[in-house]
């Protein structure tokens, strides 16, 4: 059986307080199943912090793996990057050297191929300074394949022009050139 006792407690503010007790008739056995359940209840919720606790350091250790991985990453595709440019500028720099060298062999050659014209012709007018000029088409009349005109064999063949110029194409090549080389005849 419960009461309840209300009794007035002093206090220096001005509204009245009062303090309520309460007092129980339990028995022995109630207090002791309430104080067990109590420790139950007390003990479940220390074992739920704790796996509160263990779940929240567990996410934080994946979380750090997870970051330490990021940058990990972040430092191999940056050194990736760092040597691919690197190569690029390698390879950059034997292609320009091979065009180079080619240009000093045979400009027209590179030229067209460089600015994808055949209908251009270059040469060299200074140490650096490339000529390049548009060639002028020419109708050609006659072809002597057999290398042969008036009895003088060149190396290059020789074609007649419609306006009737003796001209030289050289072999593998459409350009026309104003002399060639003599050469026995066999």
């Amino acid at each position: 059986m419960r009461t309840l006792d209300t009794q007035p407690i002093h206090s220096t503010s001005t509204t009245p307080a009062t303090r309520r007790v309460v007092r129980t008739s339990i028995s022995p056995q109630d207090l002791e199943e309430t104080t067990v359940k109590a420790k139950a209840h007390y003990i479940g919720v220390k074992i739920e912090q704790e796996e509160n606790f263990k779940h929240v350091i567990t996410q934080n250790i994946a979380q750090d793996h997870l970051q330490y991985a990021s940058q990990i990453f972040q430092e191999d595709l940056r050194d990736h990057f760092e040597n691919s440019y690197e190569e690029i500028c390698e390879v950059q720099n034997k292609y320009l050297e091979l065009w180079h060298a080619i240009l000093q062999i045979e400009p027209t050659i590179a030229m067209r191929t460089i600015l994808g014209r055949e209908d251009i012709s270059a040469r060299f007018v200074g140490p650096q300074v490339l000529h390049v000029h548009p060639c002028t088409p020419i109708e050609v009349a006659t072809i002597f394949r057999n290398h042969t005109v008036n009895g003088t064999c060149y190396l290059e063949t020789p074609v007649i022009t419609k306006e009737g110029e003796l001209l030289f194409l050289n072999p593998g090549s459409k350009d026309l050139f104003p002399s060639g080389k003599d050469t026995p005849c066999e």
